[in-house]
Protein backbone atom coordinates (compact mmCIF):
# COMPACT_ATOMS: atom_id res chain seq x y z
CA UNK A 1 0.00 0.00 0.00
CA UNK A 2 1.19 3.52 -0.92
CA UNK A 3 2.34 5.52 2.02
CA UNK A 4 -0.02 8.47 1.98
CA UNK A 5 -2.91 5.99 1.58
CA UNK A 6 -1.42 4.11 4.68
CA UNK A 7 -1.64 7.52 6.33
CA UNK A 8 -5.00 7.86 5.30
CA UNK A 9 -6.44 4.96 6.73
CA UNK A 10 -4.71 5.03 10.23
CA UNK A 11 -6.73 5.61 12.66
CA UNK A 12 -6.52 4.94 16.81
CA UNK A 13 -9.35 2.32 16.90
CA UNK A 14 -8.38 -0.63 18.74
CA UNK A 15 -4.51 0.10 19.71
CA UNK A 16 -3.09 2.40 22.30
CA UNK A 17 -2.62 5.59 21.88
CA UNK A 18 1.04 4.56 21.99
CA UNK A 19 0.80 2.37 19.37
CA UNK A 20 -1.35 4.30 17.03
CA UNK A 21 1.40 7.56 17.57
CA UNK A 22 4.23 5.19 16.68
CA UNK A 23 2.68 4.26 13.95
CA UNK A 24 2.11 6.88 12.51
CA UNK A 25 5.46 8.40 13.52
CA UNK A 26 6.54 5.21 11.23
CA UNK A 27 4.45 6.37 8.42
CA UNK A 28 5.00 10.64 8.83
CA UNK A 29 9.06 9.51 8.75
CA UNK A 30 8.72 7.35 5.39
CA UNK A 31 7.10 10.32 3.70
CA UNK A 32 9.04 13.03 5.32
CA UNK A 33 6.27 14.82 6.95
CA UNK A 34 7.41 18.17 8.54
CA UNK A 35 3.84 19.89 8.88
CA UNK A 36 3.34 20.22 12.55
CA UNK A 37 -0.71 20.99 11.49
CA UNK A 38 -0.89 18.19 9.20
CA UNK A 39 0.30 16.03 12.05
CA UNK A 40 -1.90 17.52 15.07
CA UNK A 41 -5.21 17.24 12.84
CA UNK A 42 -4.02 13.57 11.61
CA UNK A 43 -3.52 12.26 14.71
CA UNK A 44 -6.67 14.05 16.51
CA UNK A 45 -9.05 13.12 14.16
CA UNK A 46 -7.38 9.78 14.41
CA UNK A 47 -8.30 9.23 18.13
CA UNK A 48 -11.44 7.52 19.49
CA UNK A 49 -14.61 10.00 19.55
CA UNK A 50 -13.97 10.11 22.84
CA UNK A 51 -10.47 11.30 23.38
CA UNK A 52 -11.18 13.58 20.97
CA UNK A 53 -14.05 14.98 23.30
CA UNK A 54 -11.59 15.16 26.28
CA UNK A 55 -8.93 16.74 24.14
CA UNK A 56 -11.80 19.81 23.30
CA UNK A 57 -13.00 19.76 27.06
CA UNK A 58 -9.43 20.18 27.74
CA UNK A 59 -9.40 23.49 25.65
CA UNK A 60 -7.19 21.88 22.71
CA UNK A 61 -8.23 22.47 19.31
CA UNK A 62 -6.42 20.42 16.41
CA UNK A 63 -6.19 24.08 14.53
CA UNK A 64 -3.71 26.00 16.61
CA UNK A 65 -2.70 23.49 19.57
CA UNK A 66 0.59 21.59 18.88
CA UNK A 67 1.69 17.80 18.63
CA UNK A 68 3.46 17.70 21.63
CA UNK A 69 0.61 19.29 23.83
CA UNK A 70 -2.04 17.59 22.72
CA UNK A 71 0.26 14.03 22.95
CA UNK A 72 0.96 15.42 26.22
CA UNK A 73 -2.71 15.84 27.40
CA UNK A 74 -4.23 12.45 25.86
CA UNK A 75 -1.45 10.37 28.21
CA UNK A 76 -2.45 12.04 30.71
CA UNK A 77 -6.31 11.66 29.88
CA UNK A 78 -5.48 7.79 29.22
CA UNK A 79 -3.83 7.57 33.34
Amino acid sequence: MHQREKLQSCYQNLKTVKNYLHELNEIWNMIREMNECTKVHKFWSGLCRELQHDLWKEKLNPKISMLKKVIASVEILKI
